[in-house]
């Protein structure tokens, strides 16, 4: 299969285009200069049959900064909502399935469960909001696309909590992890692999989510962290973890309370994620050899 990739440089992408290859693909993912997702001409190119024929193409492109969205809104709008919905149109001109990645901030934290596909949308931050604003408006141009929500996403890449959480230690430098935030972590190496899975066989048109099966918060996943690092890296001693309330954290946007994700219904199509402790064996292996 031909696959195009948008953001093939970011964190999933990275993980994503190698698995791709590796199930024997054809991937072409251009630079950001190359094929800027808000710009109308470089659409407009894919939609005219320029790049030439794609069986898939995955969008994994978009603004990704939660804080910073508050502030930059006109940005975050242009990448989040109105450029899927361009994508979503030129696939559906080009007879190309699209699958378009979104995140659980679209949800308030106000559930007690997992959340499921068919929760109510809800979100509380203006990043939240334009993802939600997003799916919407790929749904509604493009009734055949898949959207796949995910949640704290992590992997070997640098900005994630897991690298953070090594940085302070590799410092000796005390780590304080809120309490009062839980959710589903999700490895970019093993999503990445449900996605390659998905080019094999596409599932129903519709929303999905594909998330780790295990429910923690920060401060859980904080020390599941240091005590794989101690092991991996022979130590004895490691920085005092605190556990401490969102509160002490000032943000300038809020992040939903509970925003773990129910992934059975992907589960029950494709191989389902490992543990979130071999998962954050490997990511923590690879940024040790970085």
């Amino acid at each position: 299969m031909r696959i195009f990739v948008t953001g093939a440089s970011g964190s999933l992408g990275q993980e994503l285009v190698p698995k791709l290859i590796e199930f024997g693909h054809e991937v072409y993912a251009p630079a950001h200069t190359d094929f800027d997702i808000t710009e109308p001409l470089h659409i407009g190119r894919f939609a005219a049959g320029e790049f030439g024929k794609f069986d898939v193409m995955f969008n994994l492109a978009g603004f990704t900064n939660v804080d910073l969205a508050e502030e930059q809104r006109e940005e975050a709008v242009g990448l989040n909502t109105i450029a899927p919905g361009w994508l979503a149109a030129a696939c559906a001109e080009r007879q190309t399935s699209f699958v378009h990645l979104s995140t659980d901030f679209v949800f308030d934290g106000s559930s007690q469960i997992p959340y499921t596909e068919i929760s109510s949308k809800n979100p509380i931050n203006f990043y939240g909001q334009t993802k939600s604003d997003g799916e919407d408006e790929v749904l509604a141009i493009n009734p055949q696309a898949i959207i796949i929500r995910t949640s704290w996403l992590y992997g070997k890449f640098k900005n994630s909590f897991v690298k953070a959480i090594i940085d302070r230690i590799s410092k000796n430098q005390t780590i304080r992890a809120v309490d009062d935030q839980t959710g589903t972590p999700t490895s970019a190496y093993e999503l990445a692999n449900v996605l390659a899975q998905i080019t094999n066989s596409l599932p129903p048109p519709g929303v999905y989510h594909a998330a780790g099966n295990e429910i923690v918060n920060r401060y859980q996943q904080a020390q599941m962290i240091a005590e794989i690092y101690k092991k991996l890296i022979l130590t004895r001693s490691l920085p005092e973890i605190q556990s401490v309330t969102s509160q002490k954290f000032a943000t300038k946007a809020k992040r939903p309370s509970f925003s773990a994700l129910d992934s059975s219904k992907m589960n029950a199509l494709y191989s389902p994620m490992g543990t979130l402790k071999s998962a954050l064996e490997r990511a923590i292996s690879e940024l040790i050899k970085q």
